[in-house]
């Protein structure tokens, strides 16, 4: 009987510590947000022609362990 109130507290505090380290986490920014006001990124994105931009926004998905036929389809796509 004299565990039930020493697994309480210790599940209030596993609990309160996960809570704390999850708003850490959410309150750091991405690693992408220290050039959002970045003046050389700017620089780029204006140097580009409208096709250009737009391919910026096009990702290919590219494995590495999926062989010489997956690398030359990706090789294809990017040139496209």
């Amino acid at each position: 009987m004299k565990r039930l109130p020493l697994l309480f507290l210790f599940i209030s505090l596993a609990a309160t510590s996960f809570h704390l380290q999850g708003q850490k986490i959410a309150k750091q920014d991405p690693p992408f947000k220290q050039y959002e006001h970045s003046q050389w990124v700017d620089s780029i994105m204006e140097s580009l022609s409208p096709d250009e931009r737009i391919a910026q926004l096009i990702m290919v998905a590219a494995y590495s362990n999926r062989g010489e036929a997956h690398k030359q389809e990706i090789l294809r796509l990017i040139e496209e």
